[in-house]
């Protein structure tokens, strides 16, 4: 997910722009998650290199990967909200995250 949403952004931050937003993500999700502070990203040309975190998540059980990824990308979506706009933020991730939440389930009309 990390590589799409780099997909998404990268055309207008910028590939030092979704490193930097990375980069603060890990710093304040490893506040909670410690593993995280080994984990880093350097910017490569097509974007962000995340091996070194898939490493750290393959050394964890599924459901502590699972919760630390989340809070990952939660932080990240939080931070770029918090820089652009909740609405500009969940348009330009639209096609990675899918709807809202929030959104009603399609309701079926036929009889």
């Amino acid at each position: 997910m990390l590589q799409e949403m780099n997909t998404a952004l990268r055309p207008i931050i910028g590939v030092r722009g979704v490193e930097a937003l990375y980069s603060r993500s890990v710093h304040i999700t490893s506040t909670q998650w410690a593993m995280l502070a080994a984990s880093t990203a350097p910017a490569t040309p097509d974007g962000l290199e995340t091996g070194a975190l898939q490493s750290l998540l393959a050394q964890c059980s599924p459901a502590e990967a699972l919760a630390c990824s989340n809070a990952l990308l939660n932080t990240f979506y939080q931070l770029l909200s918090t820089l652009i706009g909740a609405s500009l933020t969940e348009r330009l991730l639209r096609s990675v995250w899918g709807p809202p939440l929030s959104s009603a389930p399609a309701q079926n009309t036929s009889p």
